[in-house]
């Protein structure tokens, strides 16, 4: 397939610049339409089911997939590698429309934020918790100080879970550095809410897997900035979360891939286990 970026003609041209025209019309005219949650995510329950199918496929065809998917296909000389993933997802959608959207109808929730609240704030009703995510792959702590003032202390928020530093280990962060900036937004954190709860959770890797192996010594990167989280623990008297022991134990009963699929990533049973734990120990703390 040699040459095979000469027949991106104008007719190609002018479907990628409709497409990314539409995107941003679509986008003009719905904004601020949505007044709540429940809003943004059902649209009032008013959509025709063709619309929400097709909300469902466009929310899913994200813009890596987009422009990376043309370029996994002709780096594979054109073959069906892809479509393996294809497959998947058609028989994917059998499983989360008879297991999982079960469970939102029948809980009255929308979103697995909700389904997360119901799960862990069923043991104290009365405190009406919310959840707010602000995880993104790929950052390191350095990344993530720039985003703290906007997604950590503007939230204000009453209790903080954390966890950083799998990306640091591939992305040469040193220990000091890491140390240095963590302390700083846990400090920060602090100072603006003396009340706050924090949880620190330590990184951690599977046993194997493609994302380790292309970083040859992130195991042992890593092994020097688990400490640093301890110490942090201990010094802004956070609740600490051995994630990595939760894993070593279960990569004894399964094997890694079952847990964490490439090394850096849990799959749905590996979230599980995290959230298990989270609780567990969180709990035990807070008593």
């Amino acid at each position: 397939m040699e040459g095979i970026h000469t027949h991106f003609l104008w007719i190609d041209w002018v479907v990628l610049f409709a497409y990314l025209a539409l995107t941003t019309w679509i986008g003009h005219r719905l904004r601020g339409s949505q007044s709540t949650m429940k809003d943004f995510f059902l649209a009032g329950r008013s959509l025709p089911w063709p619309a929400v199918t097709g909300s469902i496929v466009a929310t899913e065809i994200s813009a890596i997939t987009f422009v990376g998917v043309p370029g996994m296909v002709f780096a594979a000389n054109g073959d069906f590698t892809y479509l393996q993933w294809g497959i998947g997802s058609i028989m994917a959608r059998f499983i989360v429309g008879i297991w999982f959207v079960k469970v939102f109808y029948e809980r009255g929730i929308f979103s697995p934020y909700d389904y997360m609240q119901s799960r862990l704030g069923a043991g104290a009703p009365a405190q009406n918790a919310t959840f707010l995510n602000r995880g993104v792959s790929g950052n390191t702590v350095l990344d993530l100080a720039k985003r703290w003032p906007k997604d950590t202390l503007e939230l204000k928020p009453d209790v903080l879970s954390v966890m950083i530093g799998v990306n640091d280990s591939s992305k040469g962060v040193t220990p000091e550095v890491f140390e240095r900036t963590y302390d700083e937004l846990l400090t920060a954190a602090r100072a603006a809410n003396p009340k706050l709860r924090l949880v620190l959770c330590e990184p951690f890797l599977g046993a194997s897997g493609p994302a380790i192996d292309k970083s040859p010594g992130r195991r042992e990167r890593l092994a020097l900035l688990v400490p640093v989280v301890r110490r942090l623990a201990a010094k802004h008297g956070a609740t600490l979360v051995d994630f990595q022991k939760v894993f070593d134990d279960a990569q004894r009963r399964s094997p890694s891939s079952y847990w964490i699929w490439d090394g850096v990533h849990p799959t749905t049973a590996g979230h599980q286990l995290m959230a298990d734990e989270w609780e567990r120990v969180v709990r035990a703390s807070w008593r």
